[in-house]
């Protein structure tokens, strides 16, 4: 039997949830935050692609600014690109057609923002596969399945790449159609092929050197196919650091840390031309009769083959986080990404004068990467994932004015 203090205390239960919901329902029904959406992107083409949203609820707040962030690998903040399309809001729907920066057939993650005077509300994430745009030098050329580490790349003409790796999977890159070709691995080289590889070509055959045993080197005639071994011409110890190849009026050069070697196909040998005082060189571009060498310090040195001199030319002024990438093409050298770094420089080597110019859309390792120039282009590729790498090319009459 209910006692009545305990019949009151029910009551005042019952009053105070009555209370409670009809005091505070409006509560629960207004919204704190606006809410926003990200359509997908359309118009997409060659020209660019249209980036669309919608403001489904503004939740009486005043939205002081709105547009777009798009980012061309994972979401990551910090490697997103802002677009602003208004101050002001006068219509839920809004968009912005992209006509530049997008590289050819990348893919592309996007997500609408808006900003109020207290707080920043992102939308949900959609991707599209971009067709390029009008002012972009990047494009990807191609995807494929290779383990690349401390891979050596050699172009044999404007249309054919090879590329070699420590694991001695050996591949060819054609240029004209984008496809990749496995090729037969030197077999007769043990299991693997040293920490490095270098490489130069006479006539119809490639050299390839690499540190194992003290030093060797061995051929592929791209005509026949065929792998063999020159007897007798390991340098030995006399090798000090990095190893580059290059070739110059069918003369094959290695150029160590300390030293500059010449093979001589003739009488199957190698002479030491010249002690190289500069240290730890990253690449090598050959330019007429000199070459320009970039140092780990980002330094561009120049060797004249006709004088026999070193000479310091200038130094990479970018962001310096670890070794960048270089192409010399047409008397200019273009330089940039250290390591996660996307910034990308030209320099001119007639009037000594450094330009920031279109920066690389993607976060890279800064391991494993392969460089070359064919076409009046360059061409950039890296390992991603697991057994993965990615093939971009550089073109720089579609640099932004």
């Amino acid at each position: 039997m209910l006692t009545t203090s305990k019949i009151m205390r029910t009551l005042l239960y019952i009053c105070f949830f009555i209370h409670l919901f009809s005091c505070g329902g409006s509560e629960f029904v207004d919204l704190r935050y606006p809410i926003l959406e990200t359509h997908p992107a359309t118009d997409i083409d060659e020209n660019g692609a249209t980036l669309n949203a919608v403001i489904l609820e503004t939740s009486n707040q005043k939205i002081v600014e709105y547009g777009f962030e798009i980012f061309a690998s994972e979401v990551d903040p910090l490697n997103s690109t802002i677009i602003e399309v208004g101050k002001g809001l006068s219509d839920k729907n809004f968009s912005i057609r992209l006509q530049d920066r997008l590289v050819k057939d990348l893919q592309y993650f996007v997500r609408a923002y808006i900003k109020t005077q207290a707080l920043t509300i992102r939308g949900n994430l959609v991707e599209f596969n971009s067709k390029g745009s009008k002012d972009s030098p990047w494009a990807v050329i191609n995807r494929y399945d290779t383990n690349e580490y401390g891979a050596n790349t050699l172009k044999v003409n404007e249309g054919i790449v090879y590329v070699l790796s420590q694991g001695k999977e050996f591949y060819e890159l054609n240029l004209q159609s984008n496809q990749v070709k496995v090729l037969p691995e030197p077999n007769t080289l043990g299991n693997s092929l040293g920490s490095d590889l270098a490489s130069f070509i006479l006539s119809d055959t490639i050299y390839f050197y690499h540190n194992s045993n003290n030093g060797q080197l061995f051929k592929y005639n791209y005509n026949s196919m065929q792998w063999s071994a020159p007897s007798d011409l390991t340098i030995g110890g006399e090798l000090r650091g990095d190893v580059h190849g290059f070739s110059y009026q069918n003369v094959g050069y290695l150029l160590t840390e300390d030293s500059l070697f010449e093979f001589d196909n003739k009488n199957n040998k190698w002479n030491k031309l010249h002690s190289f005082s500069p240290v730890d060189v990253t690449k090598i571009h050959h330019a007429q009769s000199s070459a320009y060498v970039f140092l780990k310090n980002h330094e561009l040195w120049n060797f004249d083959f006709i004088n026999n001199v070193w000479t310091l030319v200038t130094k990479f002024p970018g962001d310096k986080e670890g070794p960048i990438i270089s192409f010399l093409i047409n008397d200019k050298i273009y330089a940039g990404l250290s390591y996660s770094k996307r910034d990308f420089w030209q320099y001119s080597t007639d009037t000594d004068e450094w330009v920031e110019i279109e920066s690389f859309p993607l976060p890279n390792s800064g391991s494993n990467r392969k460089l070359f120039e064919a076409n009046s282009k360059g061409y950039f590729g890296f390992a991603f994932g697991f057994r993965r790498s990615i093939l971009f090319s550089f073109d720089p009459s579609r640099i932004p004015n």
